[in-house]
């Protein structure tokens, strides 16, 4: 029930009708509503321009036009002031009759009513005086037909018949005559009209008249005020129904038509099986006794497309969804005394006998009867013969004829879950812990081991394969068992990829061999083991859950499966399920595993938390043609970039079913499924040609932000609440425009302008420029010579200076050599060495420099390989000779950084050639130098295959600070690693000069 809390906006509603697209509209005492199943949108005088309060009709022009029709008194009460105004549906917006229907025959203070015809969808307007009219006439009706197409057509019915009731001692009854002009009709009760029209007279006690496919049905008041119905077929038979305490309301039938409205006075209603709408006041007669309901006074009602029936009351909306109720529930607690755990597991069912594993105790019912076994903590049912083997922690047999229970023993591996014949001997358990073989005759157990395969777990269901094979469904996998007991084969190693799941809760093997596989987490698997191949299904299937417990085949090939949240339909063929909750007559949402049964005439039994649930599934076989609702874009909005504001943009969509969009685009899409069902839908939706994934969400609205130039189409569907994916989607075709200063044209005609006018300067500026060279060739002449001059000059002068600065250091170098022999101190002789080593590698700097005619840059690969066989002299030790592996590529570093790297280098090779070689056999130094262009960076590195350096005293020595100096002075980074030897690993910012 939909009351003012629920967003009406008034308590009492008058009407309701449908429109093309689906939406309900109500008028209630204030205002009229839209109803998309799940929010109201509510249109009041004040704010959207209706001309009244109260809305009494309403009708639906089959067009894009809802009728409302306020009745008000006038000033003396005497007469009834009848306003029309009309809802476009699509704008929602309104306006007068006259304003929306221009072209209309009459005005609207001509209008005495408004009636919707019985037999088609065409709207009839009465002019007034209706009655007057109607007696003057002495036996027709005029009026005016509003068609589909928007026209009216003037209409006259004639009268055919009359009809009479009569009372004597027996009863009511009813003549039915031949109309002739010469009869009086005022003296009538009923007149018959030739379009199959009745219309009553309320002075003769009649209340109202409908038209169903065997003619007239008709409530009139007797002299005492009982409510009498007749049956008036087309041929005037006349027919007294049952009449009791209730009342027929016409609207089961697509073609009834109320003359005569009548308010009714009772406060609640039910559904017959004779598929008659009753009217009742009992509380008997009502789902659960709402408050609400029980004082409301229906006003009207009316039946939406969907077959879901819509009650008008004084309190609010009534839904009444009519659905036959095809599951039976049994071990229910209504069927025992007291609290009890009815959890259920193992079931067995016959024609006359339903067994059923509950948790507190065994359930037998035969027939109406039902007796209880005490015992606890049950799961497993086996019938073998007239015996019925009984699985707990303990094993029992119940003898069908001599009602005798009999405990056998304790079981070996916990809880016994599953039952099967291995030989008419041998019992196979399935448990807990694993497998156990019961021997019949000699009352012994024993466990199933195997030192080849897994040992299942938790064995949920065991079924025959073969004569010789059965098959072991488990928590840990499906194994096969043989004649002798034996695990012969099984599918469980998840870890290697025998399966793609870890946590099985039954598999049923179809009439095509496939296997079907319910898991604990990941769904429904379907695997076809001659090809080993797998199809996963879950929610996408229309599945409310993914825990699947039991699974069972009917006799159409229809997978049935019970679940932690509902029981669901699986065709195999679209690969889609339809689930039953609750609300379909169902026990309890939640099942249980190892809890099914298939009955040999095909019936078929699933245990949950509150008992069982059985049916035959050839009650279900018109679900196959599954409910297709209205699915639609209600509105569009996009948001305007120029205004900074949000525009409607519903109307010019609707017009095209397309979205014609610009870059830097921002538009919202509501869109809307009309089930009118409890619970919450799934939206997904894809955009072809920009994102090909699904997108999963709860929200109605799907918003799109910045889709590139281009052509797409978006593509959006709704999840049912049963969990089925409804069948109409949505395909809409996208375009967005590309900016006309992006499109070729524009770019082709601004670069044809811009070339145009390029010519158009360049031959100015020739002209010019060619009087100006003129002048400046002789010049030019000039001056290239004195720069010939000069420039040679010039490179003459920085080669004298380069070879007098490498003189000057080489003059340094030969007196630090000369002190080096005249000192004896071995400490001194070092730094002195170490000294005359570094002025050597500027040196060789300054001496490539020399004859060049480029002098601003160096070769670091020569540089390199002259400067190491200078070192390698000046270190020579030829019991230990030192090998040099060079991998450096041709770049070229001004001067500058050339001599820092040349000093990095004579320094880490210096150091290594002093220490680093200590006892090493064939000590290797490696030096490579790459460029990574799309870095702008140097790699330099420098190992050594010595014993390494002390990092913990790295800092003492001037070398590695002069290796910090230098770094910085080129802006590098280093790396200093210890790995059997020592590596320097440089990384310095460079940009190559090509």
């Amino acid at each position: 029930m939909y009351t003012y809390a629920d967003g009406l906006p008034a308590r009492a509603v008058n009407c309701g009708v449908q429109d093309k697209y689906g939406f309900l509209w109500f008028g209630t005492r204030n205002g009229l509503c839209r109803f998309d199943g799940k929010n109201f949108q509510n249109f009041i005088q004040t704010v959207h321009g209706l001309r009244g309060r109260e809305i009494t009709e309403l009708y639906y022009d089959n067009n894009d036009g809802v009728l409302i029709i306020y009745n008000q008194k006038s000033a003396n009460n005497k007469d009834t002031l009848m306003h029309i105004d009309v809802m476009n549906i699509n704008t929602l917006k309104v306006k007068p009759f006259e304003s929306y229907y221009p072209n209309a025959p009459f005005k609207e203070e001509q209008i005495h009513s408004v009636k919707k015809s019985f037999n088609s969808e065409a709207i009839y307007f009465y002019p007034k005086p209706f009655y007057a009219v109607f007696f003057e006439s002495k036996g027709s009706i005029k009026s005016w037909l509003l068609g589909k197409s928007l026209n009216f057509t003037k209409k006259e019915n004639a009268i055919i018949k009359t009809g009479k009731f009569i009372s004597d001692k027996t009863g009511i009854g009813i003549v039915i005559s031949p109309h002739t002009s010469s009869v009086d009709i005022t003296k009538e009760s009923l007149l018959i009209f030739n379009d199959s029209t009745i219309v009553l007279y309320p002075d003769h006690w009649a209340y109202f008249v409908y038209r169903n496919k065997n003619g007239y049905t008709v409530c009139q008041n007797n002299s005492i005020g009982k409510k009498q119905y007749f049956q008036v077929s087309f041929n005037g038979e006349f027919k007294k129904l049952d009449s009791l305490t209730n009342n027929y309301y016409p609207f089961l039938y697509p073609e009834n038509y109320i003359y005569n409205q009548h308010l009714f006075s009772e406060t609640a209603f039910n559904i017959s099986e004779n598929d008659i709408l009753k009217i009742a006041s009992s509380k008997e007669n009502l789902e659960g006794g709402e408050e609400k309901i029980m004082r409301s006074t229906v006003i009207s009602a009316f039946k939406d497309h969907l077959e879901n029936y819509w009650f008008c009351t004084t309190e609010g909306i009534v839904k009444v969804d009519y659905k036959k109720v095809n599951f039976k529930k049994d071990f229910v607690q209504a069927q025992f005394k007291g609290e009890a755990d009815l959890s259920t597991r193992g079931i067995y069912a016959s024609s006359e006998l339903l067994m059923g594993s509950l948790f507190d105790f065994f359930a037998i019912k035969n027939k109406n009867t039902i007796e209880q076994l005490n015992l606890k903590e049950n799961f497993a049912i086996k019938k073998v013969n007239n015996d019925f083997w009984l699985g707990s922690f303990r094993l029992h047999k119940y003898n069908g004829l001599t009602k005798k229970l009999e405990y056998k023993l304790e079981s070996n591996n916990q809880e016994i879950w599953a039952i099967e014949e291995l030989n008419k001997n041998q019992l196979v358990l399935g448990c807990t812990s694993g497998l156990s073989i019961y021997n019949i005759s000699s009352n012994t157990i024993i466990k199933v081991t195997s030192t080849k395969f897994t040992i299942p777990k938790l064995v949920y269901r065991i079924t025959k394969m073969s004569a010789n094979q059965l098959l072991v469904i488990a928590s840990n996998g499906i194994f096969i068992i043989n004649a002798m007991g034996q695990i012969s084969n099984c599918y469980a190693d998840v870890a290697k990829g025998n399966l793609p799941f870890d946590a099985i809760n039954d598999v049923l093997v179809d009439s095509d061999s496939l296997f079907w596989i319910a898991t604990a987490n990941d769904g429904l698997f379907s695997w076809d083991k001659n090809k080993n191949k797998f199809e996963q299904f879950g929610s996408e299937n229309g599945f409310l859950s993914n825990t699947m417990y039991r699974i069972e085949e009917d006799g159409y090939g229809k997978l049935w499966i019970s679940t932690d949240f509902g029981l669901a339909k699986f065709n195999k063929q679209t690969k889609t399920a339809k689930v039953f909750t609750e609300a379909d007559g169902i026990t309890h949402n939640e099942f249980n595993r190892s809890s099914s049964f298939k009955a040999s005439d095909g019936r078929l039994y699933f245990g949950g938390l509150k008992g069982i649930t059985s049916f035959n599934p050839r009650d279900f076989a018109e679900d196959d043609i599954q409910k297709n609702y209205p699915f639609l874009v209600d509105k569009v909005s996009q948001y305007n970039f120029k205004l900074n504001r949000e525009e409607d943009n519903t109307i010019n969509f609707k017009k095209s079913n397309a979205l014609l969009l610009y870059e830097n685009n921002n538009v919202n899409l509501l869109i809307k499924l009309l089930d009118f069902e409890e619970g919450g839908n799934l939206f997904a939706y894809q955009i072809e040609g920009y994102n090909a994934e699904w997108i999963y969400q709860k929200d109605e609205l799907i918003k799109l932000n910045n889709l590139p130039a281009g052509n797409y189409t978006l593509t959006a569907k709704a999840q049912c609440v049963d969990g089925r994916w409804n069948e109409t989607q949505l395909h809409i075709p996208i375009v967005v425009i590309k900016p006309f200063y992006k499109s070729w044209w524009f770019i082709i005609s601004v670069a044809v302008l811009t070339l145009l006018f390029i010519i158009i300067i360049i031959n100015y500026r020739t002209r010019i420029v060619k009087k100006q060279n003129d002048k400046l060739e002789a010049i030019v002449s000039d001056r290239t010579s004195e720069l010939k001059n000069s420039l040679s000059e010039q490179i003459a002068l920085m080669q004298e200076v380069h070879h007098r600065v490498k003189n000057n250091l080489q003059s340094v170098g030969a007196i630090i050599q000369m002190q080096m022999r005249a000192t004896k101190n071995e400490s001194n002789q070092s730094v002195l060495k170490d000294t005359y080593r570094r002025l050597n590698s500027m040196t060789m700097v300054h001496e490539m420099l020399l004859n060049k005619e480029k002098i601003e840059y160096i070769d670091v690969n020569v540089y390199i390989n002259e400067m190491i066989i200078k070192l390698n002299e000046l270190f020579l030790d030829e019991s230990s000779p030192i090998k040099f592996k060079l991998d450096i590529e041709a770049v070229k570093f001004n001067i500058n950084n050339c001599v820092a790297l040349g000093m990095i280098t004579s320094e880490i090779i210096s150091n290594a050639i002093k220490y680093a070689f200590h006892n090493i056999q064939a000590p290797l130094i490696t030096i490579t130098l790459k460029y990574v262009k799309e870095e702008k960076t140097i790699y330099y590195c420098i190992v050594d295959n010595g014993i390494g350096i002390n990092l913990d005293k790295k800092n003492a020595g001037i070398g590695l600070r002069l290796l910090d100096i230098f770094s910085r002075q080129i802006e590098g980074e280093y790396e200093l690693i210890n790995n059997q030897g020592t590596s320097y690993i440089f990384k310095i910012p460079f940009t190559k000069n090509e």
